[in-house]
């Protein structure tokens, strides 16, 4: 299941990015008759990097428009929540306590994990806690056959313990077994109606399912009965995102921050959402601080780079994009985000650098970058 996701986003991403690409070329058409515009001197920054340092800031001839090109660019920041809502699927939820082994399991230490569990249930067989966790591990190391026969192991010990159901109901939908998953929750709420997990468990289901009101619901519903629990309002944010409801899902993110300031998706959600309705500086104030909680984080880097690009800080925007690319090394949007740098600073030459780069990485990206380096060798 978890390999077909990435394929299916890989194929998405590719597909958007074309398209955002075409649209550029089209702008780029539609400006070749408009004024000459200049590029600003700036100092280049010492530490920058080899990359960053190729910038020049002589004033020379530009035929890009780039507030026309980042007006069009809505549908990046709709493929990045798509990825996100994909990513976060892909994660067994833990809602159990922090036992012995739980840090192993956590840290994809696996084997040690489930020896330490298996001890536990040598003298303790019927232990619910350590049951739990370690179906848990086993949903993590992808045994889905041994996650769920220890999942109705808890169910049978006892049929009120929603966690577990949660986790067999995710299990079965890494099957792709979404009805399967449905049945699973719905009784888990029959037997105990106001345990969060199973409206948390229905709430995810119906999301995937494109139900997206009764997605909402459950999640209010489990909210409700569990209203400390950051990673709900997280969810319900993404649910009004893909619904259109950018306040509500402001909102949302804010209360997950809220609850937890070091919440490092939801920072960065909230900044892709400020983003789409048109707040830039607040969005990027938003990535810089998931960046404070996530050094590692290119995803940020690279938004942070789009906003410099905007502001027409070229040095600034380079920067980002080659920090994204040092913690990604085969990040095509990052190459293709020093591509256009290096047009908007009337540097083809180091635009065919990136494209040549991209051509391993994603050809259909590198032939657009080739269109527009063309497009713009054309104008000069």
């Amino acid at each position: 299941m978890k390999n077909k996701n990435v394929m299916r986003t890989l194929i998405i991403a590719n597909i958007v990015t074309l398209v955002i690409l075409l649209v550029v070329i089209v702008v780029l058409k539609s400006n070749r008759d408009q004024a000459i515009s200049t590029v600003p001197e700036q100092a280049a920054p010492a530490e920058e990097s080899p990359v960053a340092a190729e910038i020049t800031v002589e004033p020379k001839d530009i035929q890009l428009d780039i507030k026309e090109i980042l007006s069009r660019t809505k549908a990046i920041y709709e493929k990045t929540l798509l990825a996100y809502k994909k990513k976060i699927r892909q994660e067994p939820p833990y809602w159990g306590n922090s036992i012995a082994g739980y840090a192993d399991a956590k840290e994809g230490r696996y084997t040690e994990a489930i020896e330490r569990f298996q001890r536990r249930l040598e003298t303790s067989p019927n232990d619910l806690q350590f049951l739990y966790a370690l179906a848990w591990t086993y949903a993590k190391m992808q045994d889905y056959m041994q996650a769920e026969q220890t999942c109705s192991r808890c169910l049978q010990l006892d049929p009120t313990f929603s966690r577990a159901a949660l986790l067999k109901g995710w299990v079965k939908l890494q099957q792709e077994d979404l009805s399967g998953a449905m049945d699973v929750c719905q009784k888990a709420l029959q037997d105990n109606p106001e345990a969060p997990g199973p409206h948390y468990g229905l709430a995810r289901l119906y999301a995937i399912d494109s139900k997206y009101d009764q997605a909402i619901a459950s999640y209010q519903e489990a909210i409700r009965l569990k209203p400390d629990e950051p990673e709900l309002y997280l969810h319900l944010g993404l649910v009004y995102e893909q619904t259109g409801q950018n306040a509500e899902a402001l909102g949302a993110y804010g209360k997950a921050i809220k609850l937890n300031d070091q919440y490092t998706e939801a920072h960065f959600l909230m900044g892709v959402s400020l983003d789409n309705t048109g707040r830039h500086d607040e969005a990027a104030t938003a990535y810089q601080k998931a960046l404070l909680s996530q050094h590692v984080f290119p995803e940020a880097q690279l938004f942070l780079g789009i906003q410099m690009l905007r502001k027409e800080d070229y040095q600034t925007a380079s920067r980002y994009f080659t920090q994204a690319l040092e913690m990604r090394p085969n990040y095509p949007e990052a190459h293709l985000g020093l591509g256009l740098v290096y047009l908007l600073s009337a540097q083809p030459e180091n635009a065919a650098k990136q494209r040549e780069l991209l051509t391993k990485l994603d050809p259909a990206m590198a032939e657009a970058l080739d269109k527009l380096i063309k497009e713009y060798s054309s104008s000069q």
